[in-house]
């Protein structure tokens, strides 16, 4: 125990460095995933098939930065894009009372859609957003092609 205690103090600094230089100054991410890798190191006996230090610290920062990276996809996924941040930032808006008008139009498209909207509004290219949330170019344009659809349908109906 003493010696996997001296070997933890010496090279988790190492690791913990390198993957917090990979998540551009989220420290309390990186140190999350740092942790995390250390765990699977124990859980899956990793320490068995590395030979030197320099290869561990490899499959430690490896680990953590694939935790990092599946973190930040699980909170994109998890943080809903709000009708009012887009009634803010599209340049479309330019009234109060176009503001409302757009805020309860969104009503009648889903998340998704939405998301996809103000990534739209914001400018960026179909590949961008598709890029952006993770998912394939057709899909993207199938929502943006839904979304016009509930739209148009729903300001019909006003």
């Amino acid at each position: 125990m003493a010696v996997w205690d001296a070997w933890f103090r010496e090279i988790y600094p190492q690791v913990l460095y390198r993957v917090a230089r990979s998540a551009s100054g989220d420290i309390e991410l990186a140190q999350e995933a740092t942790q995390g890798a250390f765990e699977r190191f124990l859980r899956y006996r990793a320490y068995e098939r590395v030979n030197t230090d320099r290869s561990a610290i490899a499959y430690l920062a490896r680990t953590a930065a694939r935790l990092m990276m599946d973190e930040r996809r699980r909170a994109g996924r998890e943080s809903p894009v709000s009708s009012e941040v887009l009634v803010d930032r599209g340049p479309y808006v330019t009234t109060d009372e176009n503001a409302h008008d757009l805020r309860s139009l969104l009503s009648y498209v889903s998340e998704d859609e939405r998301k996809v909207l103000e990534l739209l509004l914001r400018g960026h290219s179909v590949r961008e957003i598709s890029e952006a949330l993770k998912i394939g170019y057709s899909a993207v344009g199938m929502r943006i092609h839904r979304a016009k659809a509930r739209l148009k349908e729903r300001v019909g109906e006003m």
